[in-house]
Formats: C-alpha cells, sequence, structure tokens
C-alpha cells in the first residue's frame, strides 16, 4: 500500500506540495508517510471527488446453535503468500466489490449479496474463483451453489445485517461492514460439518473441532489484540455490542 500511495503523490505533486515534497518521502516511516498523506488528502478542497476508492465487503459471520442460544464466529489468516495484508486476521467472506466479469457496468451486480454468495462459495466451500466470459451471467436462483445460499434466507435460516461503512486509514479502501448470522444446521448444510482448515487465500480459524470461535467478550477482544484489518475489529466491536439483538431476531424466528 505505501507504493500505491508513493505513486499516487508523485502523479500528483501539485496537490501535495504544500504539505510535503516527494524526497521526504525516503525518510519517512511507512505509518508517519500514511498519516501525512491522509491529512494532506484531508485538506484537498476536491476531497475524493477525483480519487478512486476501491470498494471491499466485509462480513462477519456468526453461527447460532439454538440449543446453546449462542454464537461462534468465524475468522480467517490470510497466507503470507497474499501480496495484500498477508499474515493478517480478518473476518470471512470478505472481497473486492466488483462485476462478475469485465464487460459489465457495475449496476447490473448492484445486489451486495451476489458478491457476497460468491465470497462465500470461495472462501467457505474453497470453490474456484467465479469469473465468467464477458456478457455471461449466473442465475444465481437457479445456479448451485447460489441456489442454496438463495434460498437461505427466505426462511429465517440466515440474515444479512448492513452495519456501516468506513475508510481503512491504512488502505484508503472503503468498505462496507456486513454481518451475516447462520443458523448452525443451515450452515452444515451448505459448508458441512467438519471445519474447513484452509482454502486458496490462507487458514480459517477454529477450535473445539468446530467452526470458528465462541462468540464472547474474551474471544472478541483477544482477536482484536491480535494483527486484525481495521474492517474487520470495527465489525467485532460492532457485532459484540449488538449481541442481544442478534439473539433476539434468530429467536424470534424459529
Amino acid at each position: 500500500m505505501e507504493y500505491e500511495l508513493a505513486k499516487s503523490v508523485i502523479s500528483n505533486k501539485e496537490r501535495f506540495k504544500n504539505h510535503f515534497t516527494i524526497k521526504d518521502y525516503v525518510k519517512w516511516s511507512s505509518n508517519n508517510y500514511r498519516k501525512k498523506a491522509v491529512k494532506a488528502l484531508a485538506k484537498t478542497p476536491h476531497s475524493f471527488h477525483d480519487i478512486v476508492v476501491l470498494g471491499g465487503i466485509s462480513t462477519l459471520t456468526l453461527i447460532y446453535n439454538e440449543e446453546e442460544n449462542d454464537f461462534r464466529f468465524l475468522m480467517h489468516e490470510r497466507s503470507t503468500k497474499q501480496g495484500y495484508a498477508s499474515g493478517i486476521k480478518h473476518v470471512i467472506p470478505a472481497g473486492e466489490y466488483q462485476p462478475l466479469n469485465k464487460s459489465d457496468r457495475f449496476e447490473m451486480d448492484l445486489p451486495l449479496w451476489h458478491n457476497i454468495m460468491r465470497e462465500m462459495a470461495e472462501e467457505l466451500a474453497n470453490k474456484p474463483e467465479y469469473e465468467e466470459k464477458e456478457g455471461k451471467r449466473i442465475d444465481y436462483q437457479s445456479t448451485e451453489p447460489f441456489k442454496s445460499y438463495s434460498n437461505a434466507p427466505t426462511n429465517g435460516d440466515l440474515k444479512i445485517y448492513f452495519a456501516g461503512f468506513g475508510l481503512d486509514p491504512l488502505s484508503l479502501q472503503g468498505e462496507i461492514l456486513t454481518i451475516m448470522v447462520v443458523r448452525e444446521h443451515t450452515f452444515h448444510t451448505l459448508f458441512g460439518k467438519e471445519p474447513l482448515e484452509k482454502n486458496e487465500e490462507g487458514f480459517l480459524i477454529s477450535s473445539d473441532g468446530k467452526w470458528g470461535l465462541p462468540f464472547t467478550e474474551k474471544e472478541v477482544t483477544n482477536m482484536q489484540n491480535m494483527a486484525v484489518l481495521a474492517a474487520g475489529h470495527t465489525l467485532l466491536s460492532v457485532a459484540i455490542q449488538q449481541k442481544p439483538f442478534l439473539l433476539s431476531e434468530m429467536a424470534s424466528s424459529k
């Protein structure tokens, strides 16, 4: 990310000339450089109107056990082979908001649920990345595994909540924050009872032979004290605060 910021500064010298010079860049640590860059961006009269801000969708998955009336939450540790956020923990599924293929306009895949479902298939079911040929579409209502994913919300076994939108201070990437709550039996039907250990992008974090970790204040705090992406850290804070509401929502939709 430091490289991308440096490239942006160099290509927009006039915007940044009153804040710092390009030669100063090599003198700063990565952290200080980002602080200065963000400060400069904040002062520009154009705001983000002439800056491309990438959009990602980060989803915290909570698995609901009816007998215990409690959740387990899923986290993912990105492989050191990944170019972005390698070795860092994050919620799962998560990915860039993008159309299905290069020829599509973004509005053709505007339902965020479509994007989330594709990431679910790739990261929780370990399916290959879904990218159709130009002009070809996925019928989410009739094509598996998306048909099964789409059916789950209709009977109250899966619910998606919008938790907010933020700007990652490290990468300057926009993040749409969502929470997905799934009944345990439905989750097992969709992804199997045995927890997935790894996928193409890294490793899933589980304990006690079950998917995920107990969704308790202690476990959330322990996770947040590790290296976690800002979007994931925020989602954990919001979800644990809203845990009573989320539990009541699942209990009321039996």
